[in-house]
């Protein structure tokens, strides 16, 4: 008898359990997760929970192979191109016989939809200036300007390709290594498809888990790192860290402070007041320090001084009391501790909510404060700034030149040209005082002996996707 392990990160917070003993036959995997989607959609789980859960539903347009090779599992690449050296047109054909994960075939109609529709929320894409059918299983693409990286900036989540009318039933169908099963509010369950190949796990099982007992009574697989930021505090079980190997790394994921006070000069004026250190001493968790809220390594992370200044006067900050939401249990003690010492106009009031009424808040439009987690599907800079625009916004406002500059950031023609447009953007949302940047997360990943091998190939999470795993 050996037991199983398998690191799994949600994009906020994931907890997960280590079960007893298991037979070497058992081919379910199961997942613990602190919150679940009341939908699940490539293109609508805002602030990337639930990413984990889709990567495993969905393949995205192209993927990189570990030889950096262009690959897909929906077109034909030798017919799959762009149209001339101006790159501003491409074909994209289907793959001859391909099928959803019901056996109906994959309509070009659902090709044309989906690429239209991610465009329309993923401002890191060039705008299209018309798609056409181009034949029985391929259409043709027109962009407005020429983008040889096109085919690059089609490698996130969101650009599945989705069956049509689907997604109206809320089990959406798709082409990944799993499908949807069944769904309810506390569990949700997969199972294997033919696009999965060889993989061990015939059936992954996402539970809803609030506290360790009851991810003991669900008897999840696996639990790791629920709070990656913490660091040395991290509540792993001891037994869990002793049968594991550990693996330190930062993350494309930087841990931020919403700051969602309605009027312009009294918020920008208490992001550049909140004293970020004590917070983090007082609660204990474990940052790297970034310039803003992007990741390092990331186009637009290094910002203007300017920007990133927190010089204030402070003195003029007017009495007032912020509600001050957050979903960590563990530490619910230490915030309310840490804002009870802080002297100041400013009283603010922890609350401690769900993971679910988190997302809901993130969108909504009240005024308070909350730690979020901020992640993206890819790591891109564009990514980041999709919760910040349109019509379903974190913010209160939309920010002026914001949209102009990602829409640039998404034209660009060069490294260079996307640098400084990413790094005006970021100047932006900075100054604007909704973000306060607390830092970059780093994370130990403890991994289970008994797997034979550990692919980390999700960037952002770090985690080797389950139908991939390899079992000793």
């Amino acid at each position: 008898m050996k037991s199983r392990f398998l690191l799994v990160l949600l994009a906020v917070f994931s907890f997960l359990q280590i079960s007893g003993c298991r037979s070497k036959s058992t081919t379910t995997f199961r997942v613990g997760l602190r919150g679940l989607p009341e939908r699940i959609d490539p293109r609508g789980n805002e602030i990337n929970i639930y990413h984990y859960i889709n990567i495993h539903i969905f393949s995205p347009m192209f993927e990189r192979t570990q030889a950096n090779q262009l690959n897909s599992v929906y077109f034909d690449l030798l017919k799959t191109r762009a149209r001339n050296g101006t790159y501003k047109e491409f074909s994209f054909c289907l793959k001859p016989g391909l099928s959803y994960s019901d056996g109906s075939l994959v309509a070009v109609s659902d090709l044309l939809r989906s690429l239209v529709s991610v465009t329309k929320i993923n401002k890191d894409l060039p705008e299209i200036e018309r798609v056409t059918p181009d034949g029985e299983r391929c259409i043709l693409v027109e962009l407005k300007s020429g983008d040889a990286t096109y085919f690059d900036k089609l490698t996130t989540i969101d650009t599945a390709v989705l069956k049509s009318g689907s997604t109206d039933l809320d089990v959406p169908k798709g082409i990944g290594p799993y499908e949807i099963e069944s769904k309810g509010p506390s569990l949700i369950v997969l199972k294997k498809t033919k696009y999965a190949g060889d993989a061990h796990f015939q059936q992954i099982e996402f539970h809803r888990v609030q506290n360790v007992e009851q991810a003991r009574s669900a008897q999840i697989d696996d639990w790791n790192h629920m709070w990656q930021h913490l660091g040395r505090s991290t509540p792993i079980p001891n037994d869990v860290k002793e049968r594991s190997f550990s693996i330190r790394q930062p993350l494309f994921r930087s841990l931020v402070i919403l700051n969602k006070v309605k009027e312009p000069t009294l918020r920008k004026l208490l992001s550049n007041c909140f004293d970020i250190s004590s917070y983090l001493r007082s609660t204990g968790q474990q940052v790297v320090p970034i310039s803003g809220f992007l990741p390092k390594g990331l186009h637009g992370s290094e910002i203007s001084s300017e920007a990133k200044s927190r010089d204030a006067h402070c003195e003029k900050l007017p009495r007032k009391t912020v509600r001050f939401f957050h979903f960590y249990p563990e530490l619910h003690e230490a915030i309310a501790v840490h804002f009870r010492s802080v002297r100041g106009p400013v009283g603010f009031v922890p609350k401690l909510i769900s993971v679910d009424e988190a997302v809901r808040l993130a969108f909504a439009p009240e005024e308070f404060m909350m730690p979020i987690m901020m992640d993206a599907p890819n790591p891109s800079a564009g990514a980041f700034f999709r919760v910040m625009t349109g019509e379903k916004s974190i913010f209160h406002s939309q920010l002026p030149e914001l949209e102009k500059a990602l829409r640039g950031a998404g034209n660009s023609r060069s490294g260079f040209e996307a640098e400084t447009r990413y790094r005006r953007a970021h100047e932006l949302v900075m100054k604007s005082g909704y973000i306060i940047p607390l830092g970059q997360v780093e994370a130990t990943f403890f991994y289970p002996k008994v797997i034979k091998s550990v692919n980390l190939v999700d960037p952002i999470n770090g985690f080797p996707l389950i139908h991939q795993l390899e079992l000793r």
